[in-house]
């Protein structure tokens, strides 16, 4: 199962060409970038890996890093319909707890959970504050 970083390995290239990034990336590299991608590395290694790949002097790491969370943000606003980043939800755990956090926190708790010792799997439901429920998990 892939479960992307960033976005789709389409979209990453995409934003790799609309930024001037990667440009000194070789083909094989640019398979170890969408296998990280693909596979869950932490963003931060993939912003790494796309500035030594790059020859820019426009572009620090720092700003890179800034290019995907706003990336991922986008993407998992499309998956889960939401308009507004900053509207803050319920997310359901499977240990009863509820958490509240902004949309833009809730994919950096998802996506990175090293970070936040929370995994995907945790999560048993997103609301918003009207109680609306924009994922639940299926059964299984």
């Amino acid at each position: 199962m892939k479960k992307y970083t960033v976005t789709t390995n389409e979209n990453l290239r995409s934003l790799c060409i609309k930024n001037n990034w990667f440009t000194e990336g070789s083909n094989k590299q640019y398979e170890k970038l969408f296998y990280a991608n693909e596979n869950g590395c932490p963003i931060e290694q993939i912003a790494t890996i796309i500035w030594v790949c790059s020859d820019s002097d426009v572009w620090c790491r720092r700003d890179i890093l800034d290019e995907l969370k706003n990336a991922r943000v986008n993407f998992w606003k499309l998956m889960f319909g939401v308009k507004d980043e900053t509207q803050i939800y319920k997310v359901y755990d499977v240990f009863g707890t509820i958490h509240e956090a902004s949309f833009i926190q809730l994919t950096d708790l998802l996506c990175d959970p090293d970070a936040y010792n929370f995994k995907y799997d945790f999560v048993t439901a997103i609301c918003n504050l009207d109680g609306e429920t924009i994922w639940e998990r299926g059964e299984e």
